[in-house]
């Protein structure tokens, strides 16, 4: 890129040449859900949604919004990934 055919370029020419691909991000997905819009959910990035800034201050707990797994609906704990971490399988071993 010649410094002196910058002046004659626009903006969008400009940055088409120096803006890179992103790289590809796994999908989140929602942690939360509003129950009065099941539609409205929110992966608990970014800013919290107007609707659970709302039923926070009205005294409710985050953990209230949560969607839980299906294993755990009914009531049976949550599974893990099936791979001790590194302490578990230090105490196993030892």
């Amino acid at each position: 890129m010649n410094p002196h055919n910058l002046k004659s370029m626009s903006m969008d020419e400009l940055f088409k040449k120096v803006s890179h691909a992103r790289r590809p991000y796994p999908q989140v997905f929602p942690k939360y859900r509003n129950p009065a819009r099941p539609s409205e959910t929110w992966a608990g990035r970014g800013k919290r949604p107007r609707w659970l800034t709302a039923e926070l201050r009205s005294g409710k707990k985050l953990d209230d919004f949560r969607i839980r797994p299906s294993s755990d609906r009914r009531g049976a704990p949550a599974q893990g990934s099936g791979r001790p971490n590194k302490k578990t399988a230090r105490r196993r071993s030892a």
